[in-house]
């Protein structure tokens, strides 16, 4: 059944060839998606046409309202499609292209697109989107070609029909990079076409099948590690399995009764569901064409095509008014809904677990998708064409045969799903902490207890401004660029470079980004490049070229993908290991300035934009999930809430709170002045930070957006508040120079510490309780610790036998490299555990490298323990401390003490 030709041959088996390869690399890198799908690019949402939709619709409340357009046109008598910009586009009965926008505020229609398709037949099949292209199927075996953003046309195509019949649906194939890839099927003729995005598809199709009537429907499965296989149903009785690319019949499976309905696929390609009214409904092997098990028509009785479910349950309304839903593996039927009129479009699933479907008298229904309960349902009083379409807008949307389109929306957003912090090695990964940038930290800072103070154990100058903040590997190893490229990496205990690295083509304007397995450091250039180094070493690892300059920090993600802002408008993607291609998100017609958040689960990467859009893109296949549009541009990184996944938003003057899960807005407060950081949020207190250009650190209320406190510094604050591990204290920089550390809680001022003017980086809390920061001003990066007045011994207490001699005391001298380059003691009796509070550390400045001590001399009463260190400094170096303690003597009058060091 497989037609060819002579003429042309060897063009076909190119392309043949060529679409095998895709296919292929499709197959091995399905995480690789460098293009972003519309919202519903075509009838059934996908190739599979199982109307499972990656948004939630309008279920929760019960309380929907519908938006009305005007008429346009002769009415519409086929399925919607949803472009990639939210315009939801049909073909009218007069062959009339419309493309149509709701505003999310007021529900306001506009018109985008009206072309004339010069083809006042009615068309028959559905259009579809992909490659920024409209593909619109019309008389005469025709397809046309439209820009789906301007609207304008592009070119059109003659495809094969043997019967000469109108072409039907659409079929768009996902293929990797660049590559479109549509089935047509026109009479009994189905036709493969591959193309780049923004061209026409040769004349010649790629491969041909042709069955023996007119083909009624077609969809397309995929199993893992095969390529896809299409399945036609035509009115010769049979189902086709065709293999792709080469059109190639696998096998047949009669039925023996002229089939109306499309096919319809499992999720993981295995089984064919067919319902065919006045037979019954099959379910079929995808791989042999063989029948799993076959339900008599006494239940279905004809109707609509099936739709398969997330959890594989099949769902299908009946020309005898009642809406079924049956589990997968023997058919039975799990619920039964009484519509009261005929169901004869397919249905559409939303994310949230609903089931959507119109009747034939206009009445959309709404139902639970596991009990069969009604939810809501909404009458139109007009008839509705083909089937529905879900906006990430969470909107329901259709169109009538009066020419009207409808908009369906609901008010109350679904409840917030709580969401798991991702384990990071790093001690401070990137900009805002982590992933989602919540400011969150894992460690405490300096304590303020006692009578020492909060001081600069060292500081770091660089060769050139340091305009951004540091990050910190598991190790403490702290990575900064500096404004002309080169990168530093300084040992966070001493203060001292380790390595150095030199970008040389551009600059870095942006924190660095270090892989959750604290290993690599990423750096995105203003030449277009990220480049991965070795955190130890700072040699290079990886690089890749992006040819567009990269704008602000990088974005690592728990799984090590590592996303970086372009100026070109597009959000990019790549795997830490290895520097492979993993996605490319679009940013509309704006900038983003700053790179992606990602939501603790690791499901979501969300991203603002300078044309006002925070767009939430999933994590897996990259594909759009909501857009939430804004009163201005989205001017900072966005920040999501460590529990409950909430993203805050800081756009122009205006701060925002968004669900995670719909895209729904939350709350929405205008600031008090211009936003000059990102918003940080902590466990405690439901309060979110967020500095200014006013000088002010603002405390909001997470759950309302009212103001709580307000702390005013010297000068604008540019960088992103950090939160303590317990949520009790907030560090703050200031371009006026000082780190301030205020009461999370209150706004109160704790302690404050100048170092230097033009503190624009984040600060970084350690292990060792110490505070990093950068200052632009001296190019320095500086470490406040707290450091504790000098132990002052008591008085010796003379023993009966006027001996101050410690007896029976053990001592423990410790070379503590780590903690402030230090060496410390510790005593106890024997028999006992040492006390934490039983000894004192001394802080060398630079790493030590051992240490000893000197013993009591029982022949001089007045001799006290020693001990004695060397370190690894610039110069060798040996230091001694020592001091003298004792205690009461013991009842019984013997002698006794604790020793000091």
């Amino acid at each position: 059944r497989r037609i060819s030709r002579q003429e042309g041959m060897r063009a076909v088996l190119g392309q043949l060839a060529a679409v095998a390869a895709l296919l292929a690399a499709g197959s091995s890198r399905a995480a690789v998606v460098e293009k972003i799908d519309p919202v519903w690019p075509q009838r059934g949402y996908d190739a599979t046409h199982h109307a499972r939709s990656p948004f939630q619709g309008p279920h929760l409340s019960g309380e929907v309202q519908a938006q009305w357009t005007s008429p346009y046109g002769k009415g519409f008598s086929d399925y919607p499609v949803i472009n990639t910009d939210g315009y939801i586009m049909a073909i009218d009965d007069a062959g009339h292209v419309f493309g149509v926008g709701f505003d999310p505020y007021s529900g306001d229609s506009t018109v985008h697109i009206e072309a004339d398709t010069r083809y006042a037949t009615p068309p028959k099949g559905s259009p579809a989107l992909g490659g920024g292209q409209l593909m619109v199927p019309v008389a005469n075996c025709t397809v046309l070609f439209f820009d789906s953003i301007k609207g304008e046309e592009q070119g059109s195509l003659l495809v094969p029909c043997l019967l000469q019949e109108p072409t039907g649906d659409i079929v768009m194939i996902d293929m990797p990079g660049n590559m479109n890839a549509m089935l047509t099927y026109a009479g009994d003729a189905v036709a493969l076409y591959t193309w780049e995005d923004g061209k026409i598809p040769a004349a010649q199709p790629t491969c041909m099948f042709a069955a023996g009537k007119r083909i009624s429907g077609v969809v397309v499965g995929k199993q893992s590690g095969q390529a896809p296989v299409a399945y036609a149903s035509s009115m010769d009785g049979n189902i086709y399995a065709i293999s792709i690319p080469d059109c190639l019949e696998k096998w047949q499976f009669p039925v023996n009764k002229a089939i109306q309905e499309d096919p319809a696929v499992s999720r993981d390609g295995a089984f064919v569901f067919i319902n065919v009214e006045g037979k019954g409904t099959y379910k079929i092997d995808a791989s042999t064409g063989q029948s799993v098990w076959v339900r008599p028509e006494d239940d279905v009785e004809g109707g609509a095509s099936i739709v398969v479910g997330q959890d594989g349950t099949l769902y299908v309304g009946s020309r005898m008014g009642r809406f079924f839903a049956f589990e997968p593996e023997l058919g039975d039927k799990l619920w039964e809904y009484d519509v009261g009129e005929a169901v004869e479009s397919q249905a559409v699933i939303d994310s949230g677990g609903y089931v959507f479907f119109v009747d034939a008298g206009g009445r959309i229904h709404c139902l639970d998708a596991v009990s069969g309960a009604l939810e809501w349902d909404l009458e139109t009083n007009t008839a509705i064409s083909g089937g529905l379409a879900i906006d990430l807008d969470h909107a329901l949307y259709a169109v009538t045969q009066d020419g009207r389109f409808l908009r369906i929306v609901g008010h109350q957003p679904p409840a917030l799903i709580p969401r798991v912090q991702p384990i990071s090695q790093a001690v401070w990964s990137q900009r805002g902490g982590g992933p989602q940038h919540s400011g969150m930290s894992r460690y405490l800072g300096p304590p303020e207890a006692g009578d020492g103070k909060a001081s600069i154990v060292w500081t770091f100058k660089a060769q050139h401004e340091l305009m951004e903040g540091a990050v910190a590997s598991a190790d403490g190893l702290l990575v900064v660029p500096d404004v002309t490229g080169l990168v530093y990496g300084v040992d966070s205990v001493t203060g001292k470079q380790l390595w150095l690295f030199n970008v040389e083509d551009g600059y870095v304007f942006g924190e660095a980004g270090i892989s959750p397995d604290s290993k690599r450091a990423y750096i995105g250039t203003s030449s277009g490049r990220i480049i991965a180094l070795d955190v130890n070493t700072g040699g290079l690892l990886w690089n890749v070229e992006l040819g567009n300059a990269i704008q602000g920090s990088v974005t690592v993600s728990p799984t090590d993908q590592v996303y970086v802002a372009c100026e070109d408008s597009n959000v990019y993607g790549y795997n830490g290991v290895n520097g492979n291609p993993v996605a490319k998100l679009s940013t509309g017609d704006g900038e983003s300035l700053f790179p992606p958040v990602i939501l603790f689960d690791g499901s979501t990467v969300v991203v603002g934009s300078s044309d006002g859009f925070v767009r939430a893109y999933s994590a897996g296949s990259h594909t759009l999930r909501w857009r939430y549009q804004t009163k201005g541009p989205v001017v900072e990184v966005p920040c999501v809430h460590p529990a409950t996944g909430v993203v805050f938003v800081g756009a122009a003057q205006e701060l925002i709170a968004i669900n995670p899960s719909t895209g729904d807005r939350l709350w929405t407060v205008p600031a008090s002045g211009e936003l000059g950081a990102s918003p940080g949020c902590g466990n405690k207190h439901a309060l979110l930070y967020i500095g200014g250009y006013d000088g002010a650190m603002h405390a909001f209320d997470q759950r309302d957006g009212g103001e709580r406190w307000e702390f005013p510094t010297a000068d604008r604050i540019t960088s992103n508040p950090v939160i303590d591990k317990d949520s009790e204290r907030l560090y703050v920089t200031s371009t006026d120079g000082t780190l301030y550390v205020l009461d999370a809680s209150t706004g109160d001022l704790i302690w404050k510490q100048f170092v230097a003017k033009l503190m624009h980086g984040d600060p970084v809390l350690l292990a060792d309780r110490s505070v990093v920061v950068t200052a632009a001003d001296g190019n320095i990066m500086a470490k406040v610790a707290y450091v504790p007045p000098p132990p002052q011994p008591p008085a010796p207490q003379p023993s009966g036998d006027g001996a101050g001699v410690a007896v029976g005391v053990t001592f423990l001298l410790l070379a503590v490299g780590y903690v402030g380059g230090g060496f410390a003691y510790s005593y106890w009796r024997h028999g006992e555990v040492s006390h934490p509070h039983h000894g004192f550390w001394s802080n060398l400045g630079s790493r030590v490298s051992g240490c000893c001590s000197s013993c009591m001399s029982r022949l001089s009463p007045k001799s006290v323990p020693a001990g004695y260190a060397s370190s690894a400094g610039p110069t060798s170096s040996v230091h001694s401390s020592s001091a003298a303690a004792a205690t009461p003597a013991p009842s019984g009058g013997g002698a006794g003490g604790y020793g000091a060091l």
